[in-house]
């Protein structure tokens, strides 16, 4: 029995587990033809919109409908 654990082996247990979850509940949404967006990618958006906020913020956005 190898009782040696290297530094972080319980945390990227967890990971790979939790990734295997979310990648057979994205493939089954496939098979289902479900195209909605999920939690986790919605939050991505958020978490990533919060981080570049002031960039966000002052960039000129054109508007499409020419008004």
């Amino acid at each position: 029995m190898n009782t040696f654990q290297p530094p972080g082996a319980e945390t990227a247990r967890y990971l790979r587990t939790f990734l295997l979850a979310h990648t057979a509940r994205l493939r089954s949404a496939l098979a289902g033809q479900d195209r909605g967006a999920s939690a986790i990618e919605l939050a991505i958006v958020v978490n990533f919109a919060n981080k570049q906020g002031t960039a966000i913020t002052n960039t000129n956005v054109p508007n499409p409908a020419g008004g």
